[in-house]
């Protein structure tokens, strides 16, 4: 805990130094956003954008390579975070966006999955 709360007032120092600066008035404002980059709220959604990135790239991936379950972890985990990304205070519009992303790519890849079984059987 006491990691945690040294970790916090690093971030509120430099979030403070930071707003110090003469800025445009819209970064003023991400800055000192509750969500913003001084936060985890911020940087955990952030890095969750690899998940997504790494399904965009597999757009063309043969569908004997795609995971069933790799991608229905993926589906589920972005339709539930996504409504939960907009319940919770702060409103986090970077975790809403990355999981919606993951929802989308995932429910993409699992339908050609499914498609592709269901042309199997049929032969």
């Amino acid at each position: 805990a006491a990691k945690v709360g040294f970790l916090s007032a690093i971030g509120h120092t430099l979030q403070a130094q930071a707003m110090k600066l003469p800025l445009p008035e819209a970064a003023r404002g991400f800055l000192a956003h509750p969500a913003g980059p001084f936060t985890i709220h911020f940087w955990a959604p952030t890095w969750k954008w690899m998940l997504s990135i790494s399904n965009l790239m597999d757009y063309d991936r043969p569908v004997e390579k795609v995971s069933t379950m790799q991608q229905t972890a993926l589906c589920a985990t972005g339709f539930i975070w996504s409504r939960y990304s907009m319940v919770i205070v702060p409103v986090n519009y970077n975790l809403f966006a990355v999981n919606i992303s993951l929802a989308v790519t995932g429910t993409y890849h699992l339908a050609r999955k499914i498609k592709s079984e269901f042309e199997k059987k049929k032969e």
